[in-house]
């Protein structure tokens, strides 16, 4: 099958995780995937490049997208990405709810009426995310009402997480096919030690580590930090900025390593560095709607969560029964995880095996194929 991807923004995090893997999970059987996307900087150029054997066609973005919200909301940027060429293809898959890549997939829709279209939905913007008193009016209203409309439009929907699952059925969506963000696996493993020497973590400690940019629970890991009776603890932290940690203790700082922001390679080491992965969330609609990427990139460095049980992580409880379920709420999490530190327990060993059979990205990648070839090839 030949299959276009179209999305939002040009820059490697969030939901680029989960399109790039997806895109190279189908090329690797064979099919054809080129990606259509835009960035948010005014005085880029118009640029054809490959990243990881995928193609990537990149709009330069506008000025003005202060005015709207963010770039992905310009609507010069979305009329601009009406008169690229986009080829004849088999499938047309757009990602998330913004007018930048939505008003493309809807002419495309009419341009190519025997084409199949997929939306993919992998957060919840509108009552999540996003919230109307911190956001322009303009792309408020842009997301409330894509988010609202896109899944009753498309052939089909795929989404991250039951939760979303049951709202796109409540839309009008005719088929919803559930994909969580996946894994590939690690090719080599080095010590645990050469991994801390590397990113200069002291090669003696107890490592809690958390990484990743939504730090709303990020104030839970220092709870346990302030909290734990062992002396050799301490936390590490990247991709969060540095007024996470303002208002903190000198006791408190001085237990913590801030890396800031790494390299997939480095994020790899990361992983594998720490003794336990971070992955507290609050019960709120925004992280029953989501399937967090680092709990599948913990574990692929052999590396045990300790993890709220909150929306698609549920299901996983028992599954794999190495990571450390700390229930719900923040008292509970800090509670469980504290008293399992204070105990001195050894982390157990992740099985891999287990792993990849659930969250591999070639399997997701099996699974989007036959979604596709389901609606292009009804029965």
């Amino acid at each position: 099958m030949k299959i276009v991807f179209i999305v939002q923004y040009h820059f490697f995090g969030g939901t680029f995780f989960r399109w790039h893997n997806l895109a190279i999970a189908l090329q690797q059987q064979g099919h054809t995937v080129m990606v259509f996307s835009a960035t948010g900087n005014p005085k880029a150029k118009l640029e054809k490049t490959i990243i990881d054997g995928i193609p990537y066609h990149i709009v330069p973005g506008n000025h003005g997208s202060r005015f709207f919200g963010n770039a992905a909301s310009n609507p010069i940027t979305a009329i601009q990405r009406l008169w690229i060429h986009y080829p004849k293809a088999d499938v047309y898959h757009l990602f998330q709810p913004f007018l930048s890549g939505a008003w493309a997939w809807q002419l495309l829709k009419w341009k190519y009426p025997s084409a199949k279209f997929v939306y993919d939905w992998d957060d919840l913007w509108i009552g999540g995310l996003m919230q109307k008193k911190r956001s322009k009016v303009w792309d408020f209203r842009m997301v409330k009402k894509l988010e609202q409309n896109l899944p009753r439009k498309a052939h089909a929907v795929t989404v991250c997480s039951r939760f979303l699952q049951a709202i796109a059925i409540e839309r009008g969506a005719k088929k919803v096919e559930v994909l969580h963000n996946g894994i590939w696996p690690a090719t080599s493993v080095m010590p645990v030690i050469k991994s801390r020497e590397i990113l200069g973590l002291d090669t003696t400690a107890f490592y809690i580590g958390f990484m990743g940019k939504t730090q709303q629970e990020i104030d839970w890991c220092f709870e346990v930090l302030q909290r734990c009776e062992r002396e050799d603890l301490r936390l590490a932290l990247c991709g969060t900025d540095t007024t996470c940690m303002e208002g903190l203790s000198s006791d408190c700082l001085a237990k913590i390593d801030y890396l800031g922001q790494l390299t997939p390679e480095q994020s790899f080491h990361f992983a594998h560095a720490i003794d336990i992965g971070l992955l507290p969330l609050s019960d709120n609609p925004f992280n029953q709607s989501r399937f967090p990427i680092k709990f599948a990139e913990y574990q692929k460095a052999g590396t045990p969560v300790a993890f709220s049980e909150v929306g698609e992580l549920s299901a996983y409880h028992q599954i794999f029964t190495w990571n450390i379920n700390c229930g719900v709420g923040r008292e509970t999490f800090v509670n469980r995880l504290t008293a399992y530190l204070n105990q001195k327990h050894t982390p157990p060993q992740v099985s891999k095996e287990v792993l990849m059979d659930n969250l591999s990205w070639e399997r997701i990648g099996k699974q989007l194929a036959t979604l596709y070839q389901e609606i292009t090839q009804p029965i």
